[in-house]
């Protein structure tokens, strides 16, 4: 009779950190005695940063160059730290948005105010931020759309985007009348 004899088979997996691994912080210079080792090649980067993690160089995208989306890698583990790491690098490309589009001109928002909203593309989000000024017939600034505007004074009138009582004015050919007679503006009359 044959017999078949097994022979045991040992692998080293590297699956953790090895024996003898520390915890690791975060540092802004290599600490290392034998110095670092760069290990995580981030793409497509604006500007990058620097850090160390034990013996091991990360460098990261602080900012993605125009057109990338930002994400995180990891976590990734190092043989001589105990705890893991994620970075951020751009590697992939965007998809861009649709109807981001910034108003041309102002439009009106409330009784006083006007609005104007500015769109810019962010990667696949359109962000929009908005700008207010007084309407035609109010004086001031807003930030806000809901102060900041008062009406001219005395049935006056003014541009948009008027900022000083200074702006408002009576038009030129306004007609009236008071003890003396009746009158009208040969020119704009402003306030002073």
């Amino acid at each position: 009779m044959k017999t078949t004899k097994l022979i045991p088979i040992f692998a080293l997996l590297a699956c953790g950190p090895a024996f003898g691994a520390s915890f690791c912080q975060r540092e802004s210079s290599c600490s290392s005695p034998s110095g670092c080792t760069q290990v995580t090649f981030p793409q497509n980067c604006a500007s990058i940063s620097t850090f160390y993690y034990g013996a091991n160089k990360v460098a990261e995208c602080r900012t993605c160059m125009s057109g990338y989306k930002s994400e995180f890698v990891g976590p990734i583990s190092f043989s001589d730290c105990t705890n893991t790491i994620s970075y951020q690098t751009c590697p992939t490309k965007c998809a861009g948005c649709t109807n981001c589009v910034s108003d041309s001109n102002f439009s009106s928002y409330s009784t006083g105010y006007q609005r104007k909203a500015t769109r810019t593309c962010d990667c696949e989000t359109c962000r929009t931020t908005y700008s207010y000024r007084c309407a035609a017939g109010y004086y001031g600034s807003s930030s806000n759309g809901t102060s900041g505007c008062s009406p001219c004074p005395s049935g006056g009138t003014s541009s948009a985007g008027t900022t000083s009582a200074t702006g408002c004015y009576i038009p030129s050919g306004t007609t009236g009348s008071d003890a003396t007679g009746t009158y009208k503006y040969t020119s704009n009359c402003y306030w002073k």
